[in-house]
């Protein structure tokens, strides 16, 4: 199963399209042996849990660390998670799904193309840089940083980064 585990990573972390991205991430949870319908928090910490027992690598424990440390806390037994559908997997429509995700809500993506086709190079800014950093970027793009003096990155990586992260996240 480890070694399972450890393919699928490898293929998640060099996927470059969204059916190449959300293929491996289902070779992943079957691996991990998530069912089917474990979404949210469930599947986050059942993914962790089985990648903690398979030895996973120290990126994916790092990345892991990362985004359970921006999770909200669990709400209370009164409270019912919000079922959110986002249309669109821009990097906005993305971005709303990883936060909904992280405020415990149950995220459905909806998006008609199959591949990320915008190539436009965006200038950031350090806080928006900051921002994707803390979904995981360092993760999925190791050579990328807040800290260099201009800023730039493909809308096609954003739109990879933050997929990755809220596949993650149980979207």
């Amino acid at each position: 199963m480890a070694n399972d585990l450890e393919l699928a990573w490898t293929a998640f972390l060099a996927a470059q399209e969204i059916d190449d991205t959300v293929a491996s991430y289902a070779k992943i949870r079957a691996a991990a042996s998530l069912a089917e319908d474990t979404s949210g928090r469930a599947a986050f910490d059942g993914l962790h849990e089985a990648m903690r027992a398979g030895g996973a690598s120290h990126r994916f424990m790092q990345l892991m660390k990362l985004l359970a440390e921006r999770w909200a806390p669990a709400p209370s037994s009164e409270m019912t998670p919000l079922r959110v559908v986002v249309s669109g997997a821009g990097p906005i429509g993305l971005r709303a799904a990883v936060e909904c995700a992280l405020g415990g809500d149950e995220v459905t993506v909806i998006e008609k193309r199959f591949v990320f086709s915008r190539v436009n190079i965006l200038l950031l800014w350090a806080c928006t840089a900051d921002d994707l950093i803390n979904c995981g970027a360092k993760a999925f793009l190791p050579g990328f940083s807040s800290k260099n003096d201009i800023l730039h990155l493909g809308t096609r990586q954003m739109q990879l980064v933050l997929l990755k992260s809220a596949l993650l996240l149980g979207v």
